[in-house]
C-alpha cells in the first residue's frame, strides 16, 4: 500500500473501525473511475473526500462531518464541491 493511502487509511479507521480499507476501496473504484486505492496520489484527495463524506453518512450519520474536518486538516486539503 502506497504511503498516502495508509495514511488515509489510518485516519478513516477511527471513525470506521476495521471496515475501512473495504469501504476506501469502493469509493476508488466505484467513483473514481476504476481508481485503485493503492494507487491514491495528492490530486486524488479532494475527490476522494467527496465520497468519503457522502458515503460514511450512511453509516456513521453526523460523525462523518467529523471525520470529514478530520481529513481536511490532517492532509490540507478541502473535499471537491
Amino acid at each position: 500500500m502506497s504511503e498516502l493511502s495508509e495514511k488515509v487509511l489510518l485516519n478513516t479507521k477511527r471513525f470506521l473501525g476495521p471496515a475501512s480499507q473495504a469501504f476506501l476501496e469502493r469509493q476508488a473504484k466505484n467513483h473514481m473511475k476504476g481508481l485503485a486505492f493503492n494507487d491514491l496520489r495528492q490530486e486524488h484527495l479532494s475527490e476522494l473526500f467527496k465520497w468519503i463524506h457522502s458515503s460514511s453518512r450512511l453509516i456513521i450519520g453526523d460523525k462523518s462531518d467529523a471525520l470529514l474536518k478530520s481529513l481536511e486538516v490532517v492532509f490540507q486539503v478541502k473535499k471537491s464541491d
